[in-house]
């Protein structure tokens, strides 16, 4: 393993009051910036819910580590240098990147957590670029939008 990144508490906290904040601005932005909804109990003890999940997840789902041609998850891996699909799309934390290799691993990590770490994101990039370039992975118009990655020649071999 040469990098690797796990969330720290400080972002727990922070993405607990982004979403908080989010959900009291939604109910805001539904009752016309009347705040009636703050005199109801059962909506704030609905965004301590909200907050805590948030922060449950954050806590626990942002874990990641790389080696030379290797990414690594919480529960799976895959070979950057070998990957066959290459995705990314909007999830509620952000952008995801979802990758597959050619012997069938699939690994979805936050965009956010995957450059959270210089060496991590280097490693990571020059695996896709590689795959992209040279192995042809398939990819959507996004991730060539939000890594700027260059689209592969049709006439290369």
């Amino acid at each position: 393993m040469l990098a690797w990144y796990h969330s720290t508490r400080r972002a727990a906290i922070y993405a607990t009051i982004g979403a908080v904040i989010a959900a009291a601005f939604l109910l805001s932005l539904r009752d016309g910036f009347q705040f009636r909804w703050v005199h109801y109990w059962e909506l704030w003890a609905g965004l301590a819910v909200i907050g805590l999940l948030v922060g449950l997840t954050q806590r626990k789902g942002t874990e990641c580590s790389a080696g030379v041609e290797w990414v690594r998850g919480r529960k799976a891996w895959v070979r950057t240098y070998e990957l066959v699909k290459v995705t990314t799309s909007a999830s509620p934390t952000g952008v995801s990147l979802t990758m597959r290799d050619a012997d069938g691993r699939r690994l979805t990590i936050s965009l956010a957590t995957a450059q959270s770490d210089q060496l991590l994101w280097d490693l990571l990039y020059n695996g896709i670029l590689h795959s992209v370039i040279n192995s042809k992975a398939e990819t959507n118009g996004r991730i060539h939008l939000h890594l700027h990655l260059p689209y592969p020649s049709p006439y290369s071999q």
